[in-house]
């Protein structure tokens, strides 16, 4: 499977609900992904940060 992905591209969705999760939660959430949806826009995320190598 690794050479699969490896050679396709990859979408993945994930999805916050923002009355079961505080603030502090959703900023974290925003710092580990590079483009969030937000009200009907995809928009890249300045505070996202890359995992360490």
């Amino acid at each position: 499977m690794g050479l699969w992905v490896n050679t396709r591209p990859l979408y993945a969705l994930c999805f916050y609900d923002l009355d079961l999760f505080d603030g502090d939660v959703i900023v974290t959430m925003v710092k580990a992904h590079s483009q969030i949806w937000m009200t009907g826009v995809l928009v890249d995320t300045p505070y996202h940060q890359r995992p360490a190598a």
